[in-house]
């Protein structure tokens, strides 16, 4: 259980470190800064990282993101957008509308942003404890994925992908495929009448497949898809599934494995016999 909990703390480190060098834990995109989305059609030759440079260098601009997704070239900026379309036009021959997300709403997004992941924590509580109705049990559940989400953050701030509706969503989606691996390995512990190391390898090894074959899916659409967001949607799954593991497999199978095996001394003390 020191593993996964010495990978929690270092994502945790990184989340501290990055809101004492820029001011806020994560890197928030345009849907939560406010700015303006610049598109630029039929743009497949541009490479965005050269373009983010450029546009940084020449115009001096302090936040600029580029990205590229179905042949369109998408710059965001919090201003200069004027500057960007002089720019690309004489340079590149390229012809850009624009989309402009005011602050006011894009601070809304930011404050609804996390009562939606904690509503959707809540409601995920309940629902396990309503099914397992036992509180260590179920608090390991929602441990493990307040982890998962954590580590997604923390390296998502490293690599630099930023927040944004997408990446959000993606964040949901995580909740879900952690608490299923989770009831897994949960109910297969509670409930089957093998021993205690016959059920945790047998839960080990469905939850390890399904894991193993999400992220073989998943690793696949960020080589291979040809957006932005779903690249960014891929990685962020891939860095909570691959947390789950660790969180999943060693914090709460740990927790699990000595709650289970307390309760059954306890029941051999009181001259009840128990499989092991």
């Amino acid at each position: 259980m020191v593993i996964p909990v010495l990978f929690l703390s270092l994502n945790i480190g990184i989340l501290v470190w990055n809101k004492a060098s820029t001011g806020s834990y994560v890197h928030y995109g345009i849907d939560f800064t406010g700015g303006t989305l610049i598109s630029f059609p039929n743009s497949y030759e541009l490479a965005p990282d050269q373009i983010e440079r450029e546009l940084k260098t020449q115009l001096h601009l302090p936040e600029v993101s580029a990205r590229k997704g179905g042949g369109v070239l998408s710059v965001e900026v919090q201003s200069g957008a004027s500057a960007v379309l002089d720019y690309m036009s004489k340079k590149y021959h390229k012809v850009g509308s624009t989309t402009t997300l005011e602050v006011p709403l894009a601070q809304t997004f930011k404050r609804q942003a996390p009562l939606v992941l904690l509503s959707a924590f809540i409601g995920m509580a309940i629902v396990v404890y309503v099914v397992f109705r036992i509180p260590v049990p179920s608090l390991a559940v929602v441990l493990s994925a307040v982890f998962d989400i954590v580590e997604a953050l923390g390296l998502m701030t490293l690599v630099g992908v930023r927040l944004s509706l997408a990446t959000v969503a993606a964040l949901l989606m995580l909740i879900g495929y952690s608490v299923d691996t989770d009831i897994l390995l949960t109910s297969r512990l509670l409930k089957r009448k093998e021993s205690l190391e016959e059920r945790l390898l047998g839960a080990m090894k469905t939850g390890l497949t399904m894991s193993t074959t999400t992220l073989c899916a998943l690793t696949a659409l960020y080589f291979f898809s040809s957006s932005d967001v779903l690249d960014d949607m891929a990685l962020v799954l891939v860095f909570g599934l691959s947390g789950d593991l660790l969180n999943t497999w060693l914090f709460n199978a740990g927790m699990l494995r000595g709650y289970l095996s307390k309760k059954y001394r306890i029941l051999a003390r009181r001259g009840r016999r128990v499989r092991r």
